[in-house]
């Protein structure tokens, strides 16, 4: 038997079935041997776009920033840069993890990952990012047309391209 169960739905119909028909028969005998079971329902909320990712890591977010921005003097590649923003916006989690050997669950503190952030989470994250880089390191963004690059409801960036140019014309301070 299973331990977990993982479903999906889209429209009334098959949700409806699919509770009556593999919910509830997958819950049933672990109740009837008097087990817990717990159901937790969400909204779905689509993966980060590779689109998204290569936007972030293009001249258009990272590219630009270790281009232009320099701490004390000195330029720091794209990579740096990510690191410094996942700790400053994202930060880190606590989890526990059994060690061979141990008795006790090891407590672990670790930076949190973009590649774990969903599609809107990224978003924001992208906006906190280049609001830190235009405001703190004076960055200058290509936001000429930027209705047309994301998509303000979801966060998705609707548009790429290879050669982005950076609009040299004022700094947001």
């Amino acid at each position: 038997m299973s331990k977990s169960l993982s479903l999906v739905w889209v429209e009334p119909v098959s949700a409806y079935q699919s509770i009556v028909h593999e919910l509830w028969p997958w819950a049933k005998p672990r109740l009837i041997a008097g087990g817990k079971v717990t159901i937790n329902a969400s909204t779905w909320e689509d993966d980060r776009t590779l689109r998204q990712n290569r936007f972030y890591w293009s001249g258009a977010c990272l590219g630009a920033i270790a281009d232009q921005a320099k701490v004390a003097g000195i330029r720091y590649d794209a990579q740096a840069w990510h690191n410094l923003f996942k700790r400053q916006f994202l930060g880190f989690e606590v989890v526990k993890e059994r060690v061979a050997g141990e008795r006790r669950l090891r407590v672990i503190r670790r930076m949190r990952s973009t590649s774990a952030l969903k599609l809107r989470a990224m978003g924001v994250y992208l906006e906190q990012v280049q609001a830190y880089a235009a405001t703190e390191l004076g960055v200058m963004f290509d936001v000429a047309n930027w209705q047309e690059w994301v998509d303000p409801q979801t966060g998705e960036i609707t548009r790429t391209d290879q050669s982005l140019p950076l609009l040299r014309t004022a700094s947001i301070k």
